[in-house]
C-alpha cells in the first residue's frame, strides 16, 4: 500500500476500520480517517481527549496501539510509532498533552509536522519528548530520514507517572515546558520548519499513554 499524504488533497480518506472502537480492537500499521476539510473556518485549535475509545480524525504511521478507558496507549516494546491529526497547519502555536513514559525509551509530541512515512524519523517537522529513564527531555527534528538533535535538558520526572507536557512555539523560538511549573525547561531556535500538524511519537518505549492534547495557534491558520 502507498504511503499516503498528510495533508490529502481528497475532500474525504478513510480505511475499513476507521470508525471502529478501539477499546477492544488494537490497531496496527496505517489509519487513515476523515480529514477536516472545511475552508470556510480553517480550523485555529484542537482537542483530543480520547473518551470516545477511537482515534478518529487521526493517522497511523507504525507501531501497534489501542485506546481505551480514555486513554492512547503503546504496546510495550513496540519499536516507533507516529501519529499525526492531517488537515492541520499550525505555525505559532501552543501545543500540550498529559503523558506517562516507561522506564526504557521516550514518547512526546510532535509538532509543525509535514510529509509521514512509516519510519522513526520518517517526517519533517520537531519533536519534543520525555526519556523518564535518564531524566532529560530531547528536542530535536527529522528531515524525512535522519534524527537531528536540537538539545536536551534535565527533568524531574518519574517513570510511570503521569505528567504534562507543553510546547509554545513562535517564529523559530521554542519554549517547553515540563509539569505545571510556569517556568520553562527548555529552549531551542530553528527555521528549518515553519508550520505544520501535530502529533504523538514514541521510540522504544516499554509504556506510553496519551490524554487531553490540545493544540492553539497563536493567530489564524492558513490553509495550503
Amino acid at each position: 500500500m502507498p504511503a499516503p499524504r498528510w495533508f490529502s488533497k481528497s475532500p474525504l480518506t478513510s480505511a475499513p476500520f476507521a470508525n471502529i472502537p478501539l477499546g477492544s480492537v488494537k490497531a496496527r500499521g496505517w489509519l487513515l480517517t476523515v480529514p477536516i476539510t472545511s475552508k470556510t473556518s480553517p480550523p485555529t485549535s484542537f482537542k483530543a481527549d480520547f473518551n470516545d475509545n477511537t482515534l478518529k480524525g487521526w493517522v497511523l504511521y507504525g507501531g501497534n496501539c489501542s485506546v481505551r478507558n480514555g486513554q492512547f496507549s503503546l504496546a510495550p516494546d513496540d519499536g516507533f510509532l507516529t501519529t499525526v491529526v492531517p488537515g492541520l497547519s499550525f505555525g505559532d502555536l501552543t501545543v500540550e498533552a498529559d503523558m506517562v513514559v516507561g522506564d526504557k525509551g521516550n514518547g512526546g509530541l510532535v509538532l509543525r509536522a509535514d510529509k509521514g512515512a512509516t519510519g522513526p524519523d520518517a517526517y519533517q517537522g520537531y519533536y519534543v519528548g520525555i526519556d523518564a529513564s535518564r531524566k532529560p527531555l530531547l528536542v530535536g527534528k527529522a528531515d524525512g530520514q535522519n534524527w537531528h538533535s536540537l538539545g536536551a535538558a534535565l527533568v524531574a520526572v518519574e517513570a510511570g507517572k503521569s505528567v504534562r507536557l507543553k510546547v509554545v512555539a513562535k517564529g523559530d523560538r521554542f519554549t517547553d515546558f515540563v509539569g505545571e511549573s510556569q517556568e520553562p525547561v527548555q529552549a531551542f531556535t530553528d527555521s528549518s520548519y515553519a508550520r505544520g500538524t501535530i502529533g504523538i511519537r514514541e521510540y522504544g518505549a516499554n509504556l506510553f499513554t496519551v490524554d487531553n492534547v490540545s493544540a492553539q495557534a497563536a493567530a489564524v491558520v492558513r490553509w495550503r
